[in-house]
């Protein structure tokens, strides 16, 4: 199993400028900086000035237009956004962060609530590719495992132990479960939903439990 990814050891360093109202600031040739205010929070990010490439149509798109930042599946109807992307609120402590590339969310974005890790998703042109953790007072209490935004593992904790694991292919349990019992490990094989069959394992031994047809 991965080393778990502890929330005390990730970092960031955010540099704002705060304005009631949405400010152009010129990063390189083909992108802006805007601060975006809607209600209580803030949006930071940059947009491309030019949008000649290949939109999906089942990819969601965020874009800009007419000092406003709005999302539209497989369509652009405005400047896409790009880079670097700061959601904060009133105190200026980060709720979002992410990254975008042609209007996609792209990399890690991580998402705080009261000043804290609450999640960590990792994205790939626009949907989620690899882990979903979700955090609990500092605490990762949950991991999902996504392939081209289809969940095929789900890993529960308790104080960071692996309490129950959870596989699914094309949205139906699959494979292995195993649930954490304490001196012992109870594994269900799942085939396309059913449940075949039931071990409880240990240290040593694999002893059958039960058997279902």
């Amino acid at each position: 199993m991965n080393q778990h990814k502890n929330p005390f050891f990730i970092t960031i360093i955010v540099v704002l400028f705060i304005s009631c109202k949405a400010n152009y600031f010129p990063e390189n040739d083909h992108s802006q900086r805007i601060n975006y205010v809607l209600d209580d929070t803030t949006h930071s990010f940059y947009y491309l000035k030019d949008s000649d490439f290949k939109v999906d149509i089942t990819r969601t798109y965020f874009w800009y237009h007419n000092g406003q930042m709005n999302a539209s599946k497989g369509k652009i109807l405005g400047k896409p956004l790009d880079g670097e992307y700061v959601a904060y609120d009133l105190e200026k402590s980060p709720v979002v962060t992410g990254y975008f590339k042609q209007g996609l969310k792209s990399g890690t974005w991580l998402y705080h609530q009261k000043g804290q890790l609450s999640q960590s998703t990792e994205f790939l042109k626009g949907v989620r590719e690899g882990e979903n953790i979700l955090y609990a007072d500092n605490k990762m209490v949950s991991k999902e495992i996504y392939r081209n935004d289809a969940l095929v593992e789900i890993v529960d904790f308790e104080d960071e132990v692996m309490m129950f694991t959870k596989r699914f292919k094309n949205g139906k349990a699959e494979g292995k479960w195993e649930r954490n019992l304490g001196d012992s490990i109870e594994v269900t094989t799942y085939r396309q939903g059913v449940p075949i069959d039931t071990v409880f394992k240990s240290k040593s031994t694999l002893i059958p439990f039960i058997k279902l047809n």
